[in-house]
C-alpha cells in the first residue's frame, strides 16, 4: 500500500477520527421476550483492509460465505477513496488529473461530507490533509515556536467552500488543494457492506471496520447486538477497558477520541485531532465522542466534528438533528473524567462504574 504521507502521517491520518474505541462484543442482553433465530446459520468474516481489521457477522439460511464479494468491495472502495493508493480516483484528483471523473463511491461521500461541513460550519472538512501533513512533519514548529506564516499559507489551500463537485469533476480554487476522505470513508465502507448484505436478503448482521459499526436485527439467540465504548486510559497503553455498553439496534456507531494519540510540543500535549478552521490541534475537555446515527458514514463524520466543536456546540447539533445521539467522555483536569449522554441514549446505555 502506498503511504502518501509517510509512516507516521499514515498512522496519524488513520487515527484522526477514531482510534478503535467503538467495537462490538458478545454480551448477553436476552430479555424474557427474546427468541432464538431458528433456521439461520451464523457466518463470521474477518480480515485486514483499509489499514485496519474488519469483522462481519450475519445470519443466513444456508450459511453462505460472502468473503470474496466483501474483499472485492473493499478493493473497489479503495480504488476510489484511498489516498494511500497512488492510482486511486482521489489520488488522481489530488494530482489534478483532468480526466478523473467521480464514480458513485466518491460522489456519495463527497456530497455527504459537504453537507456535514456546512452543517458544522467547517468543523468537518475533507480539505484538511495539508494541515495534518505539516504538523506531522514538524513543519509548523521551529526553534522560535509555531510558524504563523506557514500556518496562514496552509489555510489558504484548505476550506470546504473552496471545492465543489460539478458534473462529476472536482473543482478546486487552487491546484495545490488536496482532499482526504479518511474522516468518513470507513463509515461509508460499513454502509456499503451493510447494503450488500441486505441485497442478499440478510436482515440480521453487524459490520465493523476499524471500530466503525452498523447493526441490524438480532444475533442467533434473538438478542440485540451490543456495542462497547472504551474507557479513556492515561498515557499510551494497549489496555482496553469498557466504559459503557449499549444495544445497537438498526443503527450505526462511531467513536472519536483525542487521548491515546497526541503530540508533545515544548512540554504541552496536543491531541491528534485538528480543527480545520484554525489549523491547530483541538484544545477542549473532550476525551472521546461516540455518535449514533442511522448510517455509519454520518456517525463517522460527526464523531470527528463533535470532537472539534466541544460539548456545548455539539449539543446544538444534536438538538438540530434528532436522528443523532451522542455520548461524551470529558475531563477538566486530564485525570478524572465525567460523562454525558443524550436523553434518548441515556435510557438504554449501561455504564460500567
Amino acid at each position: 500500500m502506498t503511504q502518501r504521507y509517510g509512516k507516521w502521517n499514515l498512522i496519524f491520518l488513520r487515527e484522526m477520527n477514531k482510534t478503535l474505541y467503538g467495537f462490538f462484543i458478545a454480551i448477553s442482553l436476552c430479555l424474557p421476550a427474546c427468541r432464538p433465530n431458528i433456521g439461520l446459520i451464523t457466518v463470521e468474516l474477518e480480515g485486514v483492509a483499509q489499514g485496519t481489521t474488519y469483522h462481519i457477522t450475519y445470519l443466513e439460511k444456508t450459511g453462505k460465505s460472502f468473503q470474496a464479494e466483501t474483499d472485492s468491495l473493499f478493493q473497489a472502495i479503495d480504488k476510489s477513496l484511498s489516498v494511500y493508493d497512488s492510482g486511486s480516483l482521489i489520488s488522481r484528483i489530488n494530482n489534478n488529473d483532468t480526466l478523473a471523473t467521480a464514480d458513485k463511491f466518491f460522489t456519495d461521500v463527497f456530497k455527504r461530507a459537504a453537507e456535514i461541513s456546512e452543517f458544522t460550519k467547517g468543523a468537518f472538512d475533507i480539505t484538511v490533509a495539508p494541515v495534518y501533513e505539516a504538523w506531522m512533519n514538524g513543519l509548523m514548529t521551529g526553534d522560535e515556536g509555531l510558524d504563523s506564516t506557514l500556518i496562514s499559507g496552509i489555510k489558504e489551500i484548505t476550506g470546504y467552500t473552496r471545492i465543489a463537485l460539478v458534473n462529476g469533476k472536482v473543482k478546486k480554487e487552487m491546484n495545490a488543494m488536496s482532499i482526504t476522505m479518511d474522516g468518513i470513508a470507513q463509515g461509508y465502507t460499513v454502509d456499503r457492506i451493510a447494503a450488500f448484505l441486505e441485497e442478499k436478503n440478510i436482515r440480521d448482521y453487524i459490520v465493523e471496520v476499524g471500530g466503525e459499526l452498523r447493526a441490524k436485527g438480532k444475533n442467533s439467540r434473538g438478542e440485540p447486538w451490543v456495542a462497547g465504548i472504551e474507557k479513556p486510559l492515561p498515557e499510551k497503553t494497549s489496555s482496553r477497558i469498557l466504559q459503557a455498553e449499549v444495544a445497537l439496534e438498526n443503527r450505526a456507531l462511531s467513536t472519536s477520541g483525542n487521548y491515546r494519540h497526541f503530540i508533545i510540543y515544548r512540554g504541552k500535549r496536543y491531541g491528534h485531532i485538528i480543527d480545520p478552521r484554525t489549523a491547530f490541534p483541538v484544545q477542549n475537555n473532550l476525551m472521546s465522542v461516540s455518535v449514533f446515527a442511522p448510517d455509519c458514514m454520518t456517525a463517522d463524520a460527526y464523531a470527528t466534528a463533535m470532537m472539534v466543536l466541544g460539548i456545548e456546540n455539539s449539543k446544538k447539533i444534536l438538538a438540530a438533528d434528532t436522528s443523532l445521539d451522542a455520548y461524551f467522555i470529558f475531563s477538566n483536569d486530564g485525570i478524572n473524567f465525567s460523562t454525558w449522554a443524550s436523553p434518548r441514549l441515556e435510557k438504554i446505555l449501561k455504564e460500567n462504574k
